[in-house]
């Protein structure tokens, strides 16, 4: 007789949003569909896609019970999209993700069986990579969460409360990253579970949404405010030599005006906030 515990597998709402850019939405939902061997429900949050896409994600939808889209008649911001899906999050996980993202076999599970040995914020490993490259190493406590993805317990979502819509695409990690902080909660970045952050070429719908993520979220007053909320002394041009790098690092601008596919840098390790925070003294 087998007397070992059951392990029970507790569903995840995985929450995709667009970052920037529509194009890769169909294929890395069906990379989500193919490569998830994990009980989950997966929201779509379109944030007013072009037409052709938003056809594509509905004919997934139609095939698959579990796939919810929900609709946005403008471009939401990242913290506005992640809202929008957090609000439909009735599962005892929540893994949030933009669309850029392209999971690998297993992925999942991975992040769950961490989940349970560490209960904490869960990030996977970025690879700019191709082919994927996997690390070696154990879990690695970090400070800088990411906007990339993260697993994450739905009653502490809710603790949290809404993400901060009053500021920028750069500081919705760092929001998180500074409340973690403060309750002392740790957050960490499993280097077995590897995503692969695949970009195109950007133009047209996609150029508006990037430009909306990051040209639009980079000035001044998203700084101050941040710098207010979390009683902080930044270095200011830290921060916008941070930015530059956070800010879809595979990417350049040509003569023309587009952005194109770049070489990817050696090292995708995760860039620290802490490099660029000259005093840390909360009230």
């Amino acid at each position: 007789m087998n007397l070992q515990p059951k392990i029970t597998h507790e569903p995840v709402t995985i929450v995709m949003v667009p970052l920037e850019q529509y194009t890769c939405f169909p294929s890395h939902v069906d990379a989500i569909l193919s490569e998830t061997r994990y009980p989950f429900k997966l929201i779509i949050v379109e944030g007013n896609a072009p037409e052709l896409i938003r056809h594509e994600l509905e004919k997934r939808m139609k095939k698959n019970k579990n796939i919810k889209i929900i609709y946005s008649a403008h471009r939401p911001r990242l913290a506005e999209a992640f809202n929008l899906g957090a609000a439909h999050v009735r599962t005892p996980y929540a893994f949030f993700m933009h669309n850029s993202l392209k999971v690998t076999p297993d992925w999942l599970n991975t992040l769950m069986e961490l989940s349970r040995d560490k209960p904490s914020v869960i990030c996977p490993y970025i690879s700019h990579h191709t082919p994927l490259t996997f690390p070696s190493g154990k879990p690695k406590e970090a400070f800088d969460m990411d906007v990339h993805g993260f697993l994450i317990k739905t009653e502490l979502l809710k603790e949290v409360g809404p993400f901060n819509e009053s500021l920028g695409t750069p500081f919705v990690g760092l929001d998180l990253s500074c409340w973690l902080k403060e309750k002392n909660i740790p957050a960490h970045v499993d280097r077995f579970t590897v995503l692969h952050y695949k970009l195109s070429s950007l133009r047209g719908n996609d150029l508006k949404l990037f430009k909306q993520q990051w040209e639009n979220t980079s000035g001044a007053h998203h700084l101050k405010y941040f710098k207010e909320k979390w009683n902080l002394s930044l270095d200011q041009q830290k921060y916008l030599e941070w930015l530059e790098k956070k800010r879809m690092p595979n990417a350049k601008k040509s003569q023309d005006g587009k952005y194109t596919s770049a070489s990817i840098p050696a090292s995708s390790e995760k860039l620290d906030f802490r490099k660029f925070v000259q005093v840390l003294n909360r009230a």
